[in-house]
């Protein structure tokens, strides 16, 4: 653990230097500053001051909380496995033409190319390898890469933007497009730490990221894990369940023994877990709208049709596909119309419960399977 006192001044260091000198020859001694003791006194206190944090600087670069540059990186990557961001150049290509065939050559690696924007100062590329031009050639891609690195030098630009700032073989080439992505910036020493030590949770064996992630390497699309106690003490039996799916949310045989091999390797010794599947499940839908006036004082089309997108996206972006309120679709659809005062809705099937199912549903809405009634007050 590292020390909390404070680390030896020079001050300190020169007033234990005087006393110890009193201490051994009498009060006589002139230890001021600036006297002959100083000669002897000051550099070794210098000397011990930066010794000592220099002691403290090697120490922080064993503790992974303390740790930097390449040290935090050697140490996080021994404890956890996970390689730093670095710092690198965005890369891309350059489209270089000339009118008619000339002699044959090379672009040399380093060739600085400028591309004007907003900013006085241009941004600089450079030609990322020597290329070489045979002398039929009018047109070719050069591999270019930005001069500085990390974000904020992707480009696309062609035209008079572009210009060669160094000379080349042959001075009718000119650069008709560039085109680079932005590089990336190294990762923050805090962030690269957090996201370290959040890879090692999320990979222990029975956290729930380890789980899904066994089950689409074993080749499933959807995977949906509900914990024993997600509906309640009521319905909490002790035994998880894990649902999966192919992309179209059915479920083969194959996969579910797939998946119950690869789940099985994960999750906690002695915690009950069932591997399921998965239907689509259609529904239909009647919705009576009650309008604050007689439907004939509003477009009844534009209802209709802010009430079908209300309600069908209500169902496209639900995370918990296998659930659904009436209450949650009425708040919707009256939320999507000001003329509506309030909605009577009906599906069939109804509401489900919120439990565990043998097989998961996935419920769609088509539009052609809602039906829209409008009513004045």
């Amino acid at each position: 653990m590292p020390a909390t006192t404070p680390l030896p001044t020079v001050d300190g260091l020169l007033s234990a230097f005087s006393g110890a000198v009193r201490a051994a020859g009498g009060a006589a001694k002139n230890t001021r500053r600036g006297a002959g003791y100083d000669a002897l006194g000051g550099p070794a206190a210098i000397l011990w001051a930066r010794q000592a944090i220099r002691d403290r600087d090697l120490f922080r670069q064993n503790l992974v909380e303390t740790a930097t540059g390449y040290r935090l990186e050697t140490i996080v990557e021994r404890r956890y496995g996970v390689p730093r961001v670095q710092e690198t150049f965005g890369t891309g290509t350059a489209v270089f033409e000339r009118p008619v065939a000339g002699s044959d050559g090379t672009l040399y690696r380093g060739t600085r190319i400028e591309v004007l924007g907003d900013s006085p100062r241009p941004e600089v590329y450079a030609i990322a390898e020597d290329t070489g031009v045979d002398a039929a050639t009018t047109w070719l891609q050069v591999p270019v890469r930005a001069t500085r690195p990390g974000p904020g030098t992707g480009v696309l630009a062609s035209g008079a933007r572009i210009r060669l700032a160094d000379a080349v073989f042959d001075d009718t080439f000119s650069v008709a497009q560039i085109r680079c992505d932005a590089g990336t910036a190294e990762e923050p020493a805090a962030t690269y730490l957090s996201r370290a030590r959040q890879t090692k949770l999320d990979n222990r064996v029975g956290y729930h990221k380890r789980i899904v992630q066994a089950c689409i390497d074993a080749g499933a699309a959807t995977v949906v894990l509900l914990d024993a106690g997600v509906f309640g003490e009521d319905d909490d039996f002790g035994v998880s369940h894990v649902y999966v799916a192919d992309a179209g949310y059915t479920t083969s045989e194959a996969l579910l023994d797939a998946c119950f091999l690869a789940v099985d390797r994960v999750h906690v010794a002695g915690c009950d877990m069932q591997v399921l599947g998965m239907e689509v499940t259609p529904l239909t839908s009647a919705l009576t709208l009650k309008l604050w006036d007689s439907p004939g004082a509003f477009d009844q089309v534009s209802i209709r049709r802010r009430t079908l997108d209300a309600l069908l996206a209500e169902f496209g972006r639900r995370k918990d596909f296998w659930l659904f309120r009436h209450d949650a679709l009425r708040g919707a659809v009256v939320a999507a119309s000001p003329e509506v005062q309030d909605a009577d809705i009906a599906t069939t099937p109804d509401e489900p419960a919120a439990d565990f199912v043998p097989v998961l549903p996935r419920y769609t809405l088509a539009g052609t399977d809602v039906t829209i009634t409008l009513q004045g007050p």
